[in-house]
């Protein structure tokens, strides 16, 4: 009898025929569609099941990229790997629907607080380790984790470290954080993020912490290092500083703390910022008004504020030419302004202004605007209607009275469009270098990221300026006091939560501000 052929082996030492590439392309599917049935399991039965579900279509794209492959031997290759990942998924999705503690394990622990106080659940963990190695021992970690702090919904990745590191965790900060807090409904570790993709924490509807720490790499680092703008450096877990840092931002959520005090200088003196709102600075602030004295202020704006949204520093004709035909027939600030259209936008400026503006991405702007325009068109007509139109944005877009909208409408008409070499006098300024020098560079990488100096570069009239997020998300702060890292200087929701997580690791001191505050009741 001949010695039995390891196909696999022989897949990377010989030729793979068809029937052997056909084989494992069943297999590879047949691993998907188990992760998909489990997949299923978990959502029926109220388990988060996001941290495989997105790992679905991924599987999906690689498989038929496999099959593009120019041999047999590169295909089965490529395919084996797709099947051992979706094995290893579809096996850690059956694994979390059985990770579900007995609710009476759980009011059983529950009384061993009430009677011998939270150090018995300590000592319970203390015995199991720091690596639960068991399903059992991950199923009695998580009715710990909901006996004490109340937290039933803890899904995804959870392999032995997580669960005792989670808990470790949890004992750091005030206990009202989490049993409790509103704002924290579940928390999701994916050991498997797309494309690199941070922790985060969603509020809103979902108030969720996703950790996506890795099986590898850093997560694990207990060398992380924190420096601070004066140069401190800690050292510290990153598992452990990643989770207090999500941690933060649900406690910053329940408490609107940042919402509430962000404006303040103490707290950063953070400010919601625009393309719209910050062109105007950057015009003023880097001389651009001055370079060109006899171009229109509100055209010049314009200019950067596209700079600010693209990137790039293009020719314009299309606005200034629009600009140009409004100047051209003869509007009136008065015209503009008896309009039924513009004192219909006025009216609605004036009822957000003692009430309250809508949130931003609304639609209830665009709606407004809309119906603005259309009162408008019943009486003007070609270049005094866009007249009528430009002015109506400025007062339920950028907040304008009306009077000052109409005037910035009119006064924005050039006496002629730039010619080719004004256009590259433009482009070459100061100010578009510096417009460009605070955005992202890519999805993740703004100023921030260059500490102190960056800061200083990007800083007009006291405050620094930078686009925070790839969703178009602007701001800008007024200082740097309390610097712990520079990302805690990316948007004011990551300063409170770099500060919180610095707090509870030890670095603050126990009267730090951050330490004092006070949770709502349940």
């Amino acid at each position: 009898m001949g010695v039995k052929t390891d196909r696999f082996k022989k897949a990377f030492t010989g030729n793979v025929s068809d029937k052997m590439l056909a084989s494992r392309v069943q297999k590879a599917q047949a691993e998907i569609a188990r992760l998909k049935t489990n997949i299923q399991a978990l959502t029926q039965a109220g388990i988060g099941a996001e941290v495989y579900q997105r790992q679905v279509p991924v599987l999906e794209k690689q498989q038929t990229d496999a099959l593009k492959g120019t041999t047999n031997e590169a295909k089965y290759e490529a395919l084996e790997q797709v099947k051992l990942t979706a094995r290893e998924r579809a096996d850690a999705a059956a694994e979390a629907l059985h990770n579900r503690p007995n609710q009476t394990t759980v009011t059983n622990l529950k009384q061993l607080i009430v009677s011998d106080g939270v150090g018995a659940l300590d000592d319970r963990v203390r015995d199991i380790g720091s690596k639960c190695k068991k399903p059992a021992d991950r199923k009695q970690m998580l009715a710990i984790i909901e006996a004490r702090w109340g937290l039933s919904n803890i899904n995804g990745d959870l392999d032995s470290k997580t669960l005792p590191r989670l808990y470790e965790c949890f004992k750091m900060v005030p206990e009202d954080h989490l049993k409790g807090n509103t704002s924290l409904k579940e928390i999701r570790r994916d050991a498997n993020p797309p494309d690199g993709e941070a922790s985060f924490y969603k509020g809103e509807q979902e108030k969720l912490i996703v950790l996506n720490l890795g099986s590898d790499g850093e997560w694990h680092d207990p060398d992380h290092t924190i420096t601070s703008d004066s140069g401190v450096k800690h050292k510290t877990s990153y598992f452990n500083h990643t989770t207090l840092h999500e941690i933060g931002h649900a406690v910053d959520d329940r408490l609107k703390y940042m919402k509430t005090n962000g404006k303040n200088a103490n707290r950063g003196g953070w400010k919601q910022e625009f393309p719209d709102s910050i062109a105007p600075v950057a015009a003023r602030e880097k001389g651009f008004y001055d370079a060109f004295p006899t171009l229109p202020k509100p055209l010049l704006a314009h200019y950067l504020k596209e700079v600010l949204s693209s990137g790039t520093a293009s020719p314009q004709p299309g606005k200034w030419a629009q600009a140009k035909r409004v100047g051209d027939s003869g509007v009136t600030v008065e015209e503009l302004t008896g309009n039924a259209g513009i004192q219909q936008a006025e009216q609605k400026r004036a009822e957000y202004d003692q009430d309250e503006w809508p949130a931003d991405g609304t639609p209830d702007i665009d709606n407004e605007v809309n119906a603005a325009r259309s009162t408008a068109m019943k009486t003007l007509k070609a270049a005094k209607l866009m007249a009528a139109y430009t002015t109506i944005d400025k007062i339920l877009r950028n907040r304008l009275p009306m009077d000052t909208a109409a005037a910035e409408t009119i006064a924005e008409s050039p006496a002629a469009i730039p010619d080719e070499n004004l256009w590259n006098q433009l482009a070459a300024h100061d100010a578009v270098k510096w417009c460009q020098s605070v955005r992202l560079k890519g999805k993740a990488d703004g100023v921030w990221e260059g500490g102190a100096s960056a800061a200083a570069a990007a800083t007009l009239g006291g405050r620094i300026y930078q686009q925070a997020y790839s969703d178009g998300r602007w701001n800008s702060y007024a200082s740097r006091a309390e610097s712990i890292s520079n990302y805690q200087f990316r948007a004011d929701g990551e300063w409170f939560a770099e500060l919180y997580a610095a707090a509870f690791l030890g670095w603050l001191g126990d009267n730090h501000w951050i330490k004092q505050l006070q949770m709502p009741p349940v």
